[in-house]
């Protein structure tokens, strides 16, 4: 799956607010990935929604699943 388009809906978190490491995850049944670059728009539009990202999935031993530079909108 890494170096693939994906789509994923989930619930957006902020993790580790106000840090060097702070970063946005979406979150659904216990599946989380993380979202990093330059989500459009920026992810603190959505906190704490349900929303839909469309972006690159990477995959890293140090930082685990994420996207790359996501679309994001809202979920229905």
């Amino acid at each position: 799956m890494d170096g693939k388009n994906v789509e994923v809906v989930g619930e957006l978190k902020a993790f580790s607010p106000g840090t060097a490491d702070a970063h946005s995850a979406i979150e659904d049944d216990g599946f989380r990935v993380g979202v990093r670059g330059d989500a459009c728009p920026a992810p603190k539009t959505f906190l704490g929604r349900r929303v839909r990202a469309r972006g690159v999935f990477v995959f890293t031993e140090n930082t685990g699943g994420y996207l790359e530079s996501p679309s994001l909108e809202i979920a229905p």
